[in-house]
């Protein structure tokens, strides 16, 4: 008879059989726990639900005008409802327990952000060590761009330097590249201009970051577009592409990073468009400040590893 009420109230039921895993989601849940589910949790599962982040209200059965001492898991209960309980007690039971598991769930999430927060700069932290000691100019350019393809988990990635600075007509390299599904994927230097019809000259010549879900499907509006000549050679399918500029410590544009194709999975190798259905999600706003952080402790890298070889 309360299905009507629930109805009404626009609230979400589920039945329970048992507690597996992904049942109570990332939304706020209430438990309620009747003689039917007493019997089927016992103690350890209503205690699992509440670790889940339920707020659990139990229900009381005939006779029970107080909460029983032998009702299964009665240290994690947030309110029980003795015999008989009217749609108005059950409901006004209900709104308070579902404020409290979404106090709960926030309150869980800003723990979680805060210990990725700390994580991230811990990492940031450590690259930079590793960065600013290696002297040997090749391999500092294969770790940074090792090290922005592992933290945000892309298949590939290419490093663009800038050269020719302080000339009328400066150029842009095409210095490095990897890629996981493609580690034997052929590649030649070339330089090319800086402006705005290609994705690296166009960060560049900005010097603002360029976050693109799908490169083959770009706005026809924009200024620069995609070489899908790469792609085609190596019968591989760029998607997902955040493109970084290297700024020194003068926020001046040395370079920049190119990352291709975020993977749900960072071991997963991209051979079959279900692949890259199943594997390629888009860039975060916070992948691409983490990328962006490393960048600009790159650049200066960079810059003093040119430094110390002029002095040798």
């Amino acid at each position: 008879d309360l299905a009507g009420a629930f109805d009404a109230e626009q609230i979400e039921r589920k039945p329970l059989t048992t507690l597996t895993p992904g049942l109570i989601d990332e939304r706020p849940t209430v438990l309620l726990l009747d003689e039917t589910l007493r019997r089927l949790l016992g103690a350890p599962g209503v205690r699992s639900a509440a670790d889940s982040g339920a707020v659990v209200v139990a229900l009381g059965t005939a006779g029970e005008a107080d909460l029983p001492a032998d009702l299964p898991g009665a240290e994690v209960l947030s309110a029980f409802l003795a015999y008989p309980a009217g749609k108005r007690q059950l409901f006004t039971a209900l709104k308070a327990g579902y404020r409290e598991a979404a106090a709960r769930l926030e309150a869980g999430r800003s723990r979680a952000e805060v210990a990725v927060r700390s994580r991230e700069i811990t990492e940031l932290t450590r690259i930079g060590v590793a960065l600013s000691t290696e002297r040997n100019y090749d391999v500092l350019l294969g770790m940074i761009l090792s090290e922005a393809r592992r933290i945000t988990q892309s298949d590939g990635g290419s490093l663009y330097l800038v050269e020719g600075r302080d000339t009328p007509n400066p150029k842009l390299r095409f210095k490095l590249i990897q890629n996981d599904t493609l580690p034997n994927a052929g590649f030649v230097e070339f330089t090319m201009p800086i402006d705005h019809a290609s994705l690296s000259g166009y960060v560049c010549s900005t010097g603002e970051p360029l976050v693109i879900d799908d490169v083959y499907f770009l706005p026809p509006d924009v200024e620069y577009s995609f070489n899908r000549s790469m792609d085609e050679r190596n019968r591989y399918r760029s998607k997902s592409m955040a493109t970084v500029p290297m700024k020194n410590h003068k926020e001046e544009v040395i370079g920049a990073l190119q990352l291709i194709n975020r993977k749900r999975d960072p071991g997963a190798r991209l051979v079959s468009p279900e692949d890259i259905a199943a594997q390629v999600i888009p860039f975060s706003r916070r992948a691409v400040e983490i990328v962006s952080a490393l960048a600009g402790q790159a650049a200066v890298s960079i810059e003093n590893s040119l430094l110390y070889e002029d002095i040798e």
